[in-house]
């Protein structure tokens, strides 16, 4: 959701990273990695700042989204303090779902790396 120059984020920690691979054969038996999906960031384009507010899951922090396109752009941060539970994890990334899909205008971003992260 973007207001007044803030994009919104929403995270979740997870309790160990991992890398994710995968090859995909095409038609002509050769491999190809799988393309990088539009809504996908790097978690390291992200800094953390002062606490702003609270939400249903979380704390919600003042932070900075940095691409190629924005050298520093303002940001706030949702997080879940206690997704260690699947069906608090499942809850909170439906809420995260819903906001996209009430959004369709709006482009997010995410981070598969520990937080995951979803931006307006």
């Amino acid at each position: 959701i973007k207001g007044q120059g803030v994009e919104y984020f929403t995270s979740v920690s997870f309790p160990t990273e991992t890398d994710d691979y995968a090859e995909i054969i095409d038609e002509e038996d050769t491999y190809t990695m799988p393309s990088t999906r539009d809504y996908e960031i790097q978690r390291e384009r992200i800094e953390l700042g002062r606490c702003i507010g609270e939400g249903q899951f979380g704390d919600v922090h003042q932070g900075a989204y940095t691409s190629p396109e924005n050298p520093a752009l303002a940001v706030a941060i949702k997080t879940c303090k206690n997704c260690t539970s699947d069906s608090v994890r499942e809850k909170f990334l439906q809420e995260a779902s819903e906001v996209i899909s009430a959004s369709k205008e709006i482009q997010f971003g995410s981070s598969i790396s520990d937080p995951l992260c979803l931006s307006a």
